[in-house]
């Protein structure tokens, strides 16, 4: 289980012959997802930006198409992020 986008991006670049991801899940709280309680649900993409006072904000695409983030901000907006750049693409896992 990992909970650091760094500590993903090392696993994702270091696959080989010895470690192979096959699938990503993202768990997430409930003031994330909208609902009444945690959900798991395979990842699709993640990203990494700044809001306009500079902390870092994940963005998080699951399969069925919702898009969550990990902003506390009142009124966050996603279009604001500077400096987007990609972690994980459900391209990236060896075998697709």
């Amino acid at each position: 289980m990992i909970d650091d986008t760094r500590q993903l991006q090392e696993l994702l670049v270091n696959q080989g012959t010895d470690l192979a991801i096959t699938e990503i899940m993202a768990v997430t709280p409930s003031w994330m997802n909208k609902t009444g309680g945690w959900q798991m649900e395979r990842l699709t993409r993640l990203a990494v930006g700044e809001d306009k006072i500079g902390a870092e904000v994940c963005l998080l695409e699951v399969a069925k198409g919702a898009v969550y983030h990990t902003s506390h901000q009142q009124g966050f907006e996603i279009e604001a992020l500077a400096n987007l750049r990609p972690i994980f693409l459900s391209n990236m896992i060896q075998g697709h």
